[in-house]
């Protein structure tokens, strides 16, 4: 859990007018850390799907890399490498440091 950033956001510079809302569920407001925890979010491990759909999720993954790749025109890029995207909020502090 992110203390700080689920503070910020109860602050009128990040909550873009959901502070006050934020501020009145204080005890309930969390914020995430980066990252993903495998051990509860990997397709091998996951108890709910059929071993077959778990070998299958694997098999296809080059495929959907490379197609998502293709959709945001990269073109020959090493397959070996790691695809990474982040969805966050970009303040202007982040920006100008």
């Amino acid at each position: 859990m992110s203390r700080k950033y689920s503070q910020e956001i109860q602050t009128a510079e990040y909550g873009f007018g959901l502070e006050g809302v934020l501020r009145d569920r204080a005890a309930t407001v969390t914020g995430i850390l980066n990252g993903v925890d495998y051990d509860e979010w990997s397709p091998q491990a996951d108890k709910l799907l059929r071993p077959s759909i778990r070998r299958r999720i694997w098999r296809a993954k080059p495929k959907c890399k490379q197609d998502l790749l293709a959709a945001f025109g990269v073109k020959d890029a090493d397959p070996k490498l790691p695809v990474i995207g982040i969805v966050s909020r970009l303040p202007r502090r982040k920006v100008l440091t």
